[in-house]
């Protein structure tokens, strides 16, 4: 419904989406200020090798801070702003959530649980903050569907010519009938379609990464950086790729 009605109203609500995640993250920041843990209790007792996986693995995640890019073409100076709000999104959401989570290195059984933010928020706030909490959580990941699938209108409108809006219409369509389908099992519909999707990913991402050279050199780009850029970008894509095989293996 949000993305049917138009382009202004998808990206308000996004915003708005926005804006209310990063108010929830402030306010869980600022209740477990008085609750963190001393500075020399980050990697005492974790091994290096775990400590690089991990923080390896966690990367991978930020594979969603390039969906904003799908909106270059419709952004006033995308050069100038896609740039400006990149840095400044990511600086405010990293202040934010170290800030939120630093708790967690003197308490670890708070990422045993199922939502660590919703049990902080119980243990240090309140039950309405952690209800709030997770209703937020709830939303966030509505949100990442929201933008995927402005993304997916993006990309197919680029690569076939056809009307965004004739894209939007039949996206939407196509989800609402088969979206039913994962609730005859939602656990099984989840894990047989995780493995599929997560490698059609960063398939995608290294064509990209892997073409990129050729794109700066057409446009009389400068080859070391993009070279740089390719080789780094392909071997994080790679790795992805394997991470996922032995995840789902595991």
């Amino acid at each position: 419904g949000i993305m049917l009605a138009g382009r202004t109203v998808t990206l308000a609500v996004t915003g708005l989406l926005a804006v209310g995640q990063l108010a929830l993250v402030g306010i869980l920041a600022g209740v477990t200020i008085g609750h963190d843990a001393p500075l020399d209790s980050f990697g005492a007792t974790a091994p290096s090798g775990a400590l690089v996986r991990d923080a390896a693995q966690t990367a991978l995640l930020y594979v969603c801070g390039s969906l904003p890019l799908f909106l270059g073409g419709e952004v006033v100076r995308p050069h100038r702003t896609i740039p400006r709000g990149l840095v400044t999104g990511y600086l405010l959401v990293a202040v934010g959530v170290v800030a939120t989570v630093f708790p967690l290195a003197a308490n670890p059984s708070f990422g045993f649980e199922p939502i660590p933010g919703v049990a902080v928020a119980q243990v240090f706030g309140s039950r309405t903050l952690a209800v709030s909490v997770g209703v937020g959580v709830a939303a966030s990941v509505a949100g990442v569907m929201l933008v995927e699938y402005i993304a997916l209108t993006r990309l197919v409108h680029a690569l076939t010519g056809r009307p965004l809006r004739r894209i939007t219409a039949a996206v939407a369509v196509a989800l609402v009938v088969t979206a039913p389908i994962s609730l005859i099992d939602p656990a099984a519909f989840y894990r047989d379609l995780l493995k599929p999707s997560l490698i059609a990913l960063w398939l995608s991402q290294l064509i990209v990464s892997a073409v990129y050279p050729r794109f700066v050199a057409k446009r009389g780009g400068r080859r070391i950086p993009a070279w740089t850029l390719a080789v780094v970008s392909c071997a994080f894509a790679v790795y992805g790729m394997v991470a996922t095989i032995q995840h789902t293996i595991s």
